[in-house]
């Protein structure tokens, strides 16, 4: 048999397989199955949590409300027309409003104005033998005669529905007559009927600028922010990272000054792995929000023993090192590695030439070293 020298070489992991010798295959124990009983890849890790305070400003909704709602109300065909109240009175009337002035208060929005009107009418004598001429209109706010003015307005408040549509309540406050009209129909003051059909008129254009708001969805806006969410991010040299979302929720607002306020939640499995495969999950409704505190992220960590063997071998190839003296002074290269898992450890099988070709078999197990 033919004599075989080896020179003993002291490393941290265990060599425990084959080396091929002089065209010899001296086995030391059995090579590792490294594809038996292949482990699922399950994320563990907990689920990283993130809250992130958002304010929208108010002011182009301001500008929108004031364009959306009507600016001037009249009678019923005004000005030919007339309202008849009762027999004996009929009246037409023509109303301006002035501008919206809001102020978010106890988180209600509320809108106040100023408008201005006038009134022209006339009365006439009613009985059962008939019915007299109508007298000639007299008017208050035409003329010479300055607008009356009555201040009114609305309050609003706001939510966001699981399925990410507003909801949106409007309630309309009492008209509030600051001039009244009583100087013409024999000292009838018709402020009050004025008011109340003015109140009417308004309250249309206020249910349908609420219908409007209600048709408003965040969900394109937050569909594209889940969809870039879920897109991988490529990282060379060590895959892909992604954010996986799983759950999303928004707190309701708050209204203050000139702004909106609240928060959107995010619930996630971040993970980087070789792959871009990461499985799509549609946009969720919005559940239950309660703050988290701050945010907790946690990264599992799918490392590739392709992209760690690149790593690896950029470190190794080539590299050579001695061991023994005189005589028995040996040099022995690295040609290359190769990164196979199994279980719990890694195994690492080494080429390598000059004093001894043929391969070699460690064995390790995998530490996070915190400091570096």
């Amino acid at each position: 048999m033919k004599a075989i020298q080896t020179t003993i070489i002291t490393v941290s992991l265990t060599i425990f397989s084959l080396i091929r010798v002089s065209g010899q295959d001296i086995v030391i124990t059995e090579t590792p199955d490294t594809l038996k009983n292949a482990l699922p890849e399950v994320n563990l890790t907990p689920m990283s949590e993130i809250d992130i305070p958002v304010s929208i400003g108010l002011k182009p909704v301001y500008y929108w409300a004031n364009r959306f709602v009507d600016t001037m109300y009249t009678s019923p065909n005004y000005p030919a027309g007339w309202v008849e109240d009762g027999c004996s009175v009929r009246y037409q009337y023509q109303f301006k409003r002035g501008a919206f002035n809001f102020k978010a208060t106890n988180n209600v929005l509320v809108a106040m104005y100023s408008g201005y009107y006038g009134v022209r009418g006339s009365t006439r004598i009613c009985s059962p033998l008939g019915n007299s001429p109508w007298t000639p209109a007299c008017s208050c706010g035409f003329g010479t005669e300055k607008a009356r003015r009555i201040d009114a307005g609305f309050a609003a408040g706001f939510r966001l529905n699981p399925n990410y549509t507003l909801g949106v309540n409007v309630r309309l406050t009492e008209p509030s007559a600051i001039d009244k009209c009583s100087i013409c129909f024999f000292g009838k003051d018709i402020t009050t009927t004025v008011a109340a059909q003015l109140k009417a008129e308004m309250k249309v254009s206020i249910d349908d600028m609420q219908k409007q708001l209600q048709t408003f969805s965040l969900k394109p806006y937050l569909q594209t922010i889940w969809d870039t969410l879920q897109a991988p991010y490529a990282m060379p040299g060590f895959g892909y990272m992604g954010m996986q979302p799983q759950a999303i929720r928004i707190s309701q607002a708050v209204l203050r000054n000139d702004s909106m306020f609240f928060s959107i939640g995010l619930s996630a499995r971040p993970e980087l792995r070789s792959d871009a495969a990461f499985a799509k999950k549609p946009l969720p409704q919005i559940t239950d929000f309660s703050r988290r505190g701050g945010f907790s992220l946690y990264l599992a960590q799918t490392l590739p023993y392709d992209s760690l063997n690149a790593v690896a071998n950029e470190q190794a190839d080539g590299k050579e090192f001695t061991a023994g003296k005189g005589l028995f002074k040996k040099t022995v290269r690295i040609d290359s590695l190769k990164l196979l898992g199994g279980g719990e450890k890694i195994f690492i099988r080494v080429y390598l030439s000059k004093a001894i070709k043929g391969m070699v078999y460690l064995e390790g197990k995998l530490f996070w070293d915190t400091e570096k």
